[in-house]
């Protein structure tokens, strides 16, 4: 089987002021189609640097990213790798349907999410723009936005960490559901262990490695 996608010794460093700070030291990585794997660690551990990396928004200074060949070479297209990131990307000035359904209005999604609204509980609020919903709301929209588009990976960064445990289990249920279904992979950071037990590995990231957890 071809993995979804593949990292080999991937390295990343900042500056921080006059000093450098290794983030990500040799990192492999391999997540299979339909499989769901999460990333725990401290703040400041790399958790995001990684996703930013698998998602092609970041050039890691050593290694090497494969995507499958199912993956364009645009890592960015909607129809092939979709992120939820810890900020959301919502767009205020949207409605939530608005929202949910962009990626389907610029041609780059193949449905507009109003059957994921409604499992994801949002439904009442279609009209409502962003900034009159709760965080937890927010988020529920973001994982519609991202499903809509019925990616082959889809990076997530602590999607469910404005929930309760009702809702994270809706949420993950749904992603995983998913992921069987579609043969999606889901590679997610986490701090939250009711959101670890959803995982088909869990992995650990300290110091720069990324290790069985």
């Amino acid at each position: 089987m071809t993995p979804t996608v593949q990292l080999t010794s991937i390295s990343k460093a900042f500056a921080r002021g006059a000093s450098t700070v290794t983030v990500l030291d040799g990192v492999d990585l391999t997540v299979e189609p339909g499989e769901v794997v999460m990333i725990r660690g401290r703040s400041g551990s790399g958790k995001t640097t990684l996703l930013s990396i698998l998602a092609g928004w970041l050039t890691a200074d050593s290694g090497t990213l494969r995507w499958s060949p199912d993956i364009e070479t645009r890592p960015d297209a909607w129809n092939n790798v979709a992120v939820i990131p810890q900020t959301l990307g919502l767009l205020s000035e949207l409605t939530i349907s608005e929202n949910v359904s962009l990626p389907y209005r610029l041609g780059t999604a193949p449905t507009d999410g109003t059957e994921l609204i409604g499992e994801l509980e949002i439904a009442e609020l279609v009209d409502r723009p962003i900034d009159g919903v709760s965080l937890g709301e927010q988020q529920r929209a973001a994982v519609a936005r991202a499903l809509a588009a019925h990616p082959k990976l889809l990076l997530a960064d602590e999607p469910t960490s404005h929930l309760d445990p009702d809702r994270l289990r809706l949420v993950w249920n749904l992603l995983r559901r998913h992921a069987a279904s579609e043969r999606m992979s889901v590679v997610a950071a986490s701090h939250d262990p009711d959101a670890l037990l959803f995982a088909d590995r869990v992995l650990d990231l300290r110091g720069g490695k990324l290790s069985a957890g």
